[in-house]
Formats: structure tokens, sequence, C-alpha cells
């Protein structure tokens, strides 16, 4: 009987992680953090009991800095152009919720306003700057 537990358990948490995964790449396209948060969790799952996975996932841990040296590097010509980046989607995100034309178009305003957020706040490394000052006071 207990193997028998042990084995609907470990089907119930590979099947999540699977579908945390599957479920990731397919909104992963989609504006927002959705898809990578959803895939590291999956992958987290999965390496409970799958070393490949648990292998993936500290590949991921250690080299999720280099990517994001990569995608935000130091020049300041790229940091400008993540400002105006992210100050664009945040005013396109207004124009469409003024349009209101519909639930979608106000949900896609919603993601684009966090999208705009996200990028500001990580372009020129301010997350750090805004975290070090919450927990100093």
């Amino acid at each position: 009987m207990k193997k028998f537990k042990y084995y609907v358990k470990r089907f119930g948490i590979d099947a999540a992680g699977y579908g945390m995964i599957i479920l990731g790449l397919s909104l992963g396209w989609l504006p927002g953090p959705g898809g990578i948060p959803l895939i590291l969790g999956g992958l987290g799952l999965l390496s409970i009991h799958n070393h490949w996975a648990r292998r993936l996932l500290q590949y991921a841990k250690e080299n999720g800095i280099k990517f994001m040296e990569y995608i935000l590097p130091e020049n300041p010509w790229i940091k400008a152009l993540h400002d105006i980046f992210a100050i664009a989607l945040v005013i396109s995100a207004i124009v469409l919720l003024q349009l209101q034309i519909t639930y979608f178009t106000i949900g896609i305003a919603i993601a684009l306003i966090a999208l705009g957020i996200v990028d500001f706040f990580y372009n020129r490394k301010r997350w750090l700057t805004f975290k070090n000052n919450i927990t100093k006071k």
C-alpha cells in the first residue's frame, strides 16, 4: 500500500510539473512574466523525482544572471532605449484603457502596464535600489 501511495504522489507531482511547463510554454508569448515563472515552477516540481530536471533547473539558476546581463547590458544607449520602451508601453496601455473597446483590450492594457513596470525596474538595476530602500526602513 505504501508503494501505491508513493507512485500516486509521484505521478501527481510529475503531472503538475509537466502541466506547468506546458502552460508556461503556451502562455510565454503573452505580455508579462507569465511563462518563465511557470516553467521554472514546473522544473522545480519535476526536480523532486527527476535528475534531468534538477540539472536543468541548476543550469537555469546559474545562467539566469548572465541572461539578464545580456538583455540589459551596461551600455547607456541600451538603457535609454529600455526606458523609452517602458514609457511607450505604459502610454499605449493608457490609450487602450481610454478606448475600452472590450475586456480583451483592457486585459492587454493591464499586461502592457505590468510589462512596462517590470522593464523599468529591471533596467539599470532599479529593483535592487528600490528593494534596499524598503528594507532599510
